[in-house]
């Protein structure tokens, strides 16, 4: 092989290596093992081998706080089993808070074609009815037609529980309730296991909904360090399967050396005081990968200075990246919160859903813009969802009984905030002038 075509070959395996190390930071991907949480696996894997092995029905709750990889792990644990043994239903808190949205998806799951014109009550009652429940009419009339119900396992999926159940468009907690009775049936195998970031949602339950979790709650429990370096390990070696043998031992062998590095230790254990979760070492992950250049000696292969200068980029700070890149609106309903509050102490007091939405930023919209109806409610809501998913607000432990949203607050430094509308160039001037000038 000439030197060209082994210049060629060797750069499109290092293009190939990063394709296949970038990928492994999707939300869609799944490693062959989920270190850190070995008891938990064991103990869902057994709840799902009720569900789609012996076809019994029954429910599981997995806790964790968000980020934590609860969706990743059930995955992860369902993924032994063959997917034509089983039927799986995904619903979620935000989307299926409305019981009409969660009740069709589950009665499609089941072969059941529910009359349009149904009410809430009506359409429980037809689902229980074709589950096998005796009526009136059914006993006169024997010779009522039988429905052909779905013979496989249904599992159903409820992510972010505790938003359906906080949620003022359902009555209460009927709607959860009456899902789990659903799985009473005995000619249908019908297994509920939920998600939640609320540790003490148990608590939450009316009495009828938590005598059906007899079962301790599955936590996700928070990553040793050892894990974590085990895990990165991973993320960055090429796999058995390469199609390059030699190039992937000396890729790998460079992944080692360079973890063994005093200073890359050192740096791990810094970002570990600060991020336990795995997709906070995607973002190292794609700095490193990004930096790899064959073209380049020092950066040919992945090294210890490599590893470490992605370190030093990532502890810039990250409260300002994030608030450079939320989108205008999101910025403008976090400028509404902080100004919720103005006149008290921002960082101690809550606020509820209501008080933004109507108050302040139907102000704002009037004010600025000349509509009262700047944006939809629902789409707030999931505002507000991302802003907590970024750590931006935080929310209380227990959901507000009247409100669609938990009472929640700012979580990071105002003036961050404030900085932040002076810095960027997209931001409307009547937006930063909202931030800048009526907060300071």
């Amino acid at each position: 092989m000439s030197n060209i075509d082994e210049s060629e070959n060797q750069e499109y395996l290092l293009l190939k290596a990063k394709n296949i190390i970038t990928e492994r930071t999707q939300s869609s991907y799944l490693p062959d093992e989920y270190i850190g949480a070995e008891k938990e696996t064991e103990t869902l894997c057994a709840i799902l081998d009720d569900a789609i092995i012996n076809k019994r029905s029954t429910v599981g709750l997995i806790t964790g706080p968000k980020g934590s990889g609860k969706s990743s792990f059930f995955k992860h644990c369902l993924r032994k089993y063959n997917e034509s043994d089983y039927l799986l239903v995904r619903l979620s808190g935000m989307i299926h808070f409305n019981d009409n949205h969660a009740l069709k998806e589950i009665a499609k799951a089941l072969g059941i074609q529910i009359p349009s014109g149904l009410n809430i009550f009506n359409t429980f009652e037809f689902i229980r009815e074709k589950l096998g429940k005796e009526t009136l009419e059914s006993q006169i009339n024997t010779s009522t037609k039988k429905i052909q119900l779905q013979t496989l396992p249904v599992v159903i999926l409820i992510e972010e529980l505790e938003l359906m159940l906080t949620s003022s468009s359902t009555s209460k907690q009927g709607l959860f309730y009456n899902l789990l009775d659903l799985s009473h049936y005995k000619n249908v195998s019908l297994s509920f296991i939920a998600t939640t970031s609320h540790l003490d949602i148990v608590d939450m339950f009316e009495k009828r909904i938590k005598s059906r979790f007899t079962q301790e709650s599955i936590k996700i429990p928070p990553l040793s360090f050892d894990s974590i370096q085990i895990i990165f390990k991973n993320l960055i070696s090429l796999p058995e399967s390469f199609d390059d043998e030699e190039y992937r031992d000396t890729w790998n062998s460079h992944v080692v050396k360079s973890l063994k590095s005093t200073s890359v230790i050192e740096n791990f254990k810094k970002y570990y005081r600060l991020y336990n979760r795995v997709n906070n070492y995607h973002l190292l992950v794609h700095e490193i990968i990004e930096n790899l250049d064959y073209y380049d000696k020092e950066n040919k292969w992945i090294n210890s200075k490599i590893i470490n200068d992605a370190f030093e980029y990532l502890y810039q700070d990250d409260i300002e990246i994030m608030l450079k890149s939320l989108p205008v609106l999101e910025f403008t309903i976090l400028g509404c919160i902080l100004n919720t509050k103005v006149g008290t102490n921002i960082n101690d007091d809550y606020i509820t859903f209501d008080e933004l939405y109507y108050g302040e930023y139907k102000k704002l919209s009037y004010s600025f813009f000349k509509n009262a109806d700047q944006a939809k409610k629902s789409s707030t809501i999931r505002i507000l969802q991302h802003l907590l998913l970024l750590g931006i607000i935080k929310t209380q432990s227990r959901g507000s009984d009247s409100g669609d949203f938990p009472k929640f607050k700012i979580a990071i430094d105002p003036d961050s905030i404030i900085n932040a509308a002076k810095n960027r160039n997209d931001l409307p001037t009547v937006i930063v002038k909202y931030v800048t000038e009526w907060l300071t």
